[in-house]
């Protein structure tokens, strides 16, 4: 059966403190309740944990520890959460996944394994996280290779049902002239498979401002899974033939990597074709 204890310091190995509990006596499962000045916290043993010791959230008995650690499991407030490390299992904060509550409540942050929300008086919502931000200007000139523009890593088996993502890009673009040899190509791809193709119409540009919109929403995942998505592009003006865009539900194999990339491919390779990206991001809605 499990024993419990009592304490009137986390650390410091003096009586009253936790960490003075000789590790001989302690066994998994073993409580601990540290009333201070300020803050009551509650503490479960772990015997076979052996992480570092960054209290409040961990704390090794100064004797006999072994891989006996005190895990916090509660708290009144206020908590400074420790300095971040780059260890595995060292994060300054990490939530367990389980089930949203059934009715909201103010100011509660949940996790349910796929998605991260907080509730603003009675309405949950999903906190939108924007990430694989172009920080460099990338060109591709007087070559007809197709080249990467931009990346957006998305690891295999990433995604659930629902999710729903954005993507940005922008910059300048000239060319040498209206012919067909002056053409510009961008594709949008997912693991290295073309998902789609923009073409805008031949002519000349000087400068160019271009963007390109894209959302989807992935609907099924799987080795069959399937994507709604919805792009555009623009170059320069508005004017008839300086917009281009795809519509459509698209194959999406989530069992294999996802990495979204654009690139782009000139018909011909000349000095004066060449385009540039200023700014690329993808943001991650839910």
């Amino acid at each position: 059966m499990s024993n419990f204890h009592a304490a009137i310091l986390l650390t410091g190995g003096v009586t009253g403190a936790m960490d003075s509990i000789d590790g001989l006596g302690l066994s998994d499962g073993d409580g601990c309740l540290v009333i201070t000045s300020t803050t009551h916290y509650v503490y479960v043993l772990d015997d076979d944990s052996a992480a570092d010791e960054s209290s409040p959230y961990v704390i090794s008995p100064d004797d006999n520890a072994g891989t006996k650690r005190w895990i916090l499991v509660s708290a009144t407030l206020p908590l400074t959460p420790p300095a971040g490390k780059v260890a595995a299992g060292s994060a300054p904060i990490k939530l367990t996944a389980g089930p949203f509550l059934t009715t909201p409540e103010v100011g509660a942050l949940e996790y349910n394994g796929d998605h991260l929300a907080f509730t603003n008086i009675a309405t949950r919502k999903v906190i939108d996280r924007t990430s694989d931000v172009t920080v460099a200007t990338v060109t591709v000139a007087n070559t007809a290779d197709e080249t990467t523009l931009w990346t957006g890593p998305m690891a295999a088996n990433s995604l659930a049902v629902g999710n729903v993502f954005k993507f940005h890009a922008d910059g300048i673009v000239s060319n040498n002239g209206p012919s067909g040899t002056d053409q510009i190509t961008l594709r949008i791809k997912v693991g290295g498979v073309t998902k789609v193709t923009l073409t805008p119409t031949t002519k000349t540009l000087t400068g160019a401002m271009w963007h390109i919109d894209a959302n989807a929403t992935q609907r099924t995942i799987g080795a069959l899974g399937s994507r709604a998505i919805h792009v555009m592009m623009q170059i320069g003006t508005t004017a008839a033939g300086d917009e281009v865009g795809l519509e459509g539900v698209a194959a999406i194999d989530t069992t294999a990597n996802m990495d979204v990339t654009l690139t782009a491919q000139w018909a011909s390779a000349k000095a004066a074709n060449t385009i540039s990206v200023y700014q690329g991001f993808m943001e991650y809605k839910n």
